[in-house]
């Protein structure tokens, strides 16, 4: 371990964040160098880690010369040092440098359960509503009275944000942060904590690692990836990268009804240009779909496409002229030879 993983590790004792585990060892360390330490004093941590720290180098073994009994409860200490610097040291190289411990348990916070086996609707103080999966919780503050929207999840729920530019709503979830101002998104602790994926069926999303020391998103600090309507991104606390595709079933991003909304494509075509047909899939979906020749969208499409899938429509499509589609991250390439001007 070193130095600076010694002084992360007591000023996390002192503000009673560290894990039970680590506490014992440090409270041990405090019992076998008779420290006298005052938690709450600024002072008394910075000379609890010098003696320490000290100690350590020095193998917490005395210079001179001691009686028998004193030696072995000197080695005795030496044991308990040795041992709990050792387990700290591999605690702190498995753990990613600065990852925050997140807990649903913070003051001033409501934390729900969802114990049973149906999805359970809070809606929180701003009115936005959360669909909690089963075997999650969310820990909410009980008014939104800051700069920010905070919540914190364990396992799986839907966010429909209610829109409020001037107070981001942020959804923490294992090593990873959500940014948004208002839209709806899945987090989903795929893997616990270890492994969490956001998607986004409307509006946008920013997902970055977190900044320990403020709490916000690490917009410049550590790498992230902004999200549209459809889109996914995958964090491994192994690779510590974030992984961007398409969702399993991307849905319309225009709704009917809207009053600011052109009405959706009745996907129903005759003799009409593949181009046609892609523009109103990217403005359905709201997904980025290229050619790779521009002779595609030359060709003709006849049929009546309204009631499948995206990936089933273009899989008809794609059929029809002899050409193929593929996913690549968050957006669909088309292939093909297409079709010349008279075809």
């Amino acid at each position: 371990m070193s130095k600076a993983d010694f002084h992360l590790l007591l000023s996390r004792y002192q503000r009673g964040s560290c894990t039970e585990q680590e506490k014992r060892i440090v409270e041990q360390w405090l019992q076998q160098l008779g420290h006298e330490y005052e938690p709450h004093s600024e002072a008394g941590l910075a000379g609890l880690e010098e003696k320490m720290w000290a100690a350590i180098r020095s193998e917490t073994m005395p210079r001179k010369p001691l009686p028998f009994y004193r030696q072995w409860y000197a080695a005795a200490a030496v044991v308990l040092v040795v041992f709990g610097l050792g387990w700290l040291t591999l605690h702190f190289r498995n753990t990613p440098a600065g990852t925050p411990e997140i807990s649903l348990e913070k003051p001033g916070f409501t934390t729900r359960t969802n114990s049973t086996e149906q999805v359970l609707a809070l809606h929180l103080p701003d009115g936005s509503v959360v669909s909690l999966e089963p075997r999650s919780s969310l820990s909410y503050a009980e008014d939104f009275t800051g700069d920010t929207r905070e919540v914190y999840l364990k396992g799986r729920a839907f966010f429909d944000v209610s829109g409020n530019p001037e107070k981001p709503f942020l959804v923490y979830s294992g090593q990873i942060v959500t940014r948004v101002v208002g839209t709806s998104f899945w987090v989903n602790e795929k893997a616990g904590p270890q492994e969490i994926e956001v998607s986004v069926v409307s509006g946008k999303v920013s997902v970055s690692t977190q900044d320990p020391s403020s709490r916000l998103p690490a917009d410049r600090k550590k790498k992230g990836v902004l999200l549209t309507a459809n889109q996914k991104a995958t964090y491994s606390e192994k690779n510590r990268v974030f992984e961007t595709g398409l969702v399993e079933e991307p849905v319309p991003v225009i709704h009917e009804g809207a009053a600011d909304a052109p009405p959706l494509p009745d996907f129903h075509y005759k003799s009409a240009p593949v181009s046609e047909v892609l523009a109103d899939l990217r403005r359905t979906y709201g997904i980025e779909i290229t050619v790779e020749n521009e002779h595609i969208g030359q060709c003709t499409f006849h049929g009546d496409i309204s009631k499948h899938s995206l990936y089933t429509k273009l899989n008809l499509l794609c059929s029809s002229v002899n050409a193929s589609f593929e996913i690549h991250g968050t957006h669909i390439l088309i292939s093909g030879k297409g079709c010349s001007p008279n075809n």
